[in-house]
């Protein structure tokens, strides 16, 4: 046999071969994994899965379902596979979640406790998730032991989320990545971000084993985030919807404004003349009666629209009730007595509130105050403001105090009562969306007007003593549609203004 003939040519291995990709299938449509870092009931899924969460996937069958394959063997190609791959999602997933109440405790009293399961549904009958290695170069070995690991997975995430792993073939086509890492200097993408947990380099093959609970009981670490990885940024496109959006039912308009006129009371006696220099401890006691009504009819159920209150905190945004005490316009009723009440909120009523407040027919009034008298109430009109008030919501560039301005807060240093007036509803409209106005001061020309607001259980609730006419003047029209109410105890009739030389707005359509 003659050198160099086929017989005398030693075997070689294959070459090996470059770029990795393996296919992910869920069969139950669902893939549930909760980001690093997060809680379950934040509502974040890991998607696409984190470098990590693969890799750690790899190494579970490998030590419980593939643990005859060689030791040196397997921690190579893992090795390899620890550089972040690039992914291609689905874009027609779409999250979805189910909630559940489990028992639970708090303050010493048994609460239901609401649990999230949050998700994301995708195709159950092909592959959603494609993760790709373009430079990792296997040996044939390499990808025989892969592929059986990848065949090897019944579950990735969560141990409800069942999934299928299948290792394409060499120069099998696979979709064009669409989710990939971000480079830390790289300024802000178009599309949707999250934070993925990636191996540092090179990989410790002990920080696949690491138990997320043992971490959080660490009274010293109290991470979450295992040793040796770190958090990276991924870009990802944002998902379609899994169905086209249904246009929502046409609603009415939700009524913000209910006006009430004076009447007899039950016994027969006349309407009360109530004097709006009282205005603060009429509405006062109005309050209270709509609030009694209420919780008649829904328990001992509250409303933050009505109180002004969640819980123990005050309601910000000035969006909840305003009781609001009109006086007369000097011709068909004297302007220095009630003529009638509204009762606005910005926010709108709810129908079982509007049922609360309809129903009002006495308002007691507080008996150890020679101020306050009993009254009686009937609602004529449920509408919004420019309906039920219309001279009081119409456009104008300047408008002037019906109840006089008065100060929330006493002045610090040197300024001045009108000084701290001004301050305080230059604050106010900015905080209620208007432009900055000029504004003219002068001291109440119409003598008396309380200024503390009575309280049954607590003590009252007191502004300072120091009433103020005031004048705004805007740069344009305001076109206003409801009240303009500003300053200390503005949801109880004080700082309410009218606008001069209206033009009429028209009433919202339903």
């Amino acid at each position: 046999m003659t050198a160099g003939s086929p017989a005398s040519i030693a075997p070689t291995a294959d070459p090996p071969t470059t770029g990795v990709t393996i296919a992910f299938t869920f069969p139950l449509g669902r893939y549930h994994a909760t980001a690093t870092g997060t809680a379950a009931n934040d509502g974040v899924v890991e998607w696409p899965p984190s470098p990590w969460r693969l890799l750690r996937a790899l190494y579970s069958v490998w030590k419980t379902r593939c643990d005859d394959l060689d030791g040196p063997l397997v921690e190579g190609l893992l090795a390899r596979l620890a550089t972040p791959p690039h992914f291609h999602v689905d874009v027609r997933t779409a999250g979805g979640h189910t909630r559940h109440y489990m028992p639970g405790e708090s303050s010493g009293a048994v609460k239901p406790i609401l649990a999230l399961d949050t998700f994301v549904v995708c195709a159950s009958d092909r592959p959603t998730l494609f993760a790709n290695w373009p430079d990792a170069t296997l040996t044939t070995a390499e990808r025989e032991a892969l592929d059986r690991l990848c065949a090897s997975i019944t579950w990735l995430g969560r141990a409800e989320s069942l999934a299928d792993a299948r290792l394409l073939a060499a120069g099998e086509p696979a979709p064009p990545p669409n989710s990939y890492l971000v480079p830390v200097d790289a300024a802000s993408a178009e599309d949707d971000r999250i934070r993925l947990l990636v191996p540092i380099l090179p990989l410790d093959l002990t920080s696949l084993t690491a138990r997320l609970a043992d971490l959080r009981a660490d009274a010293k670490t109290r991470t979450t985030t295992p040793p040796g990885t770190s958090l990276r940024t991924f870009a990802r496109p944002t998902p379609d919807r899994s169905r086209p959006p249904r246009s929502a039912p046409r609603k009415r308009p939700q009524p913000t404004a209910v006006r009430f006129s004076l009447v007899p009371t039950a016994e027969g006696r006349s309407p009360a003349r109530l004097p709006i220099a009282d205005a603060v401890i009429h509405t006062a006691a109005l309050r209270i009666a709509a609030q009694a009504k209420f919780g008649q009819f829904e328990g001992e159920s509250t409303s933050s629209t009505l109180s002004g209150r969640s819980g123990d905190s005050i309601l910000e945004g000035h969006q909840h009730a305003h009781y609001l005490a009109i006086p007369g316009d000097g011709f068909a009723s004297p302007a220095d007595r009630v003529a009638e009440f509204v009762v606005w909120a910005p926010c709108g009523f709810e129908p079982k509130e509007l049922k609360a407040l309809r129903s009002i027919r006495y308002v007691s009034g507080f008996h150890w105050l020679s101020t306050s008298r009993p009254f009686g109430l009937i609602a004529d009109a449920v509408a919004d403001p420019t309906t039920v008030i219309p001279r009081l919501c119409a456009s104008s560039r300047r408008w002037t105090t019906v109840t006089p301005v008065v100060p929330g807060r006493h002045p610090k240093g040197e300024r001045s009562w009108a000084d701290q007036v001004v301050a305080e509803i230059t604050a106010e409209c900015g905080n209620h969306g208007l432009p900055t106005p000029t504004i003219e001061l002068t001291p109440w020309s119409g003598g008396r007007f309380t200024t503390v607001r009575p309280r049954r259980r607590a003590a009252a609730h007191r502004a300072h003593p120091r009433p103020f006419e005031m004048s705004l003047t805007f740069e344009h029209a305001i076109d206003a549609g409801q009240f303009m109410c500003l300053g200390a105890m503005s949801h109880f009739g004080l700082g309410l203004f009218r606008p001069e030389h209206a033009h009429p707005v028209e009433p919202a359509s339903p």
